[in-house]
């Protein structure tokens, strides 16, 4: 009889369990070192302000494929984190600084 790296006698309860749902345990385990972090920062960054701003235009302006800071195109950012965020807002209804550290925690 041939045993798999996860059964046997040896393994205690907990283990097996952690070896069946392993994905759960690495989302839980990812969720907890994340979460507490969100309120922990500030959008003060300048890094964080200029994708505030773009984002800003995005929404306003309708601009979804080639992403704007004012007038100028912004070409070094890809827009798929920004159709993040909007995705994001579109289910809160709203454009507070926590929207773009949930969409940052998701992305990461």
């Amino acid at each position: 009889m041939r045993r798999g790296w996860c059964d046997g006698d040896a393994l205690s309860r907990a283990v097996r369990w952690a070896c069946l749902h392993l994905l759960l345990c690495l989302t839980l385990i990812l969720l907890a070192q994340v979460i507490p972090s969100l309120a922990v920062k500030d959008v003060w960054m300048p890094v964080e302000v200029r994708h505030a701003a773009v984002f800003t235009n995005l929404w306003q302006n309708g601009h979804w494929l080639v992403l704007h800071l004012g007038d100028a195109s912004s070409a070094d950012t890809p827009p798929v984190y920004f159709w993040l965020v909007a995705a994001i807002v579109s289910v809160f209804g709203t454009v507070q600084p926590f929207v773009f550290m949930v969409a940052a925690a998701i992305s990461a």
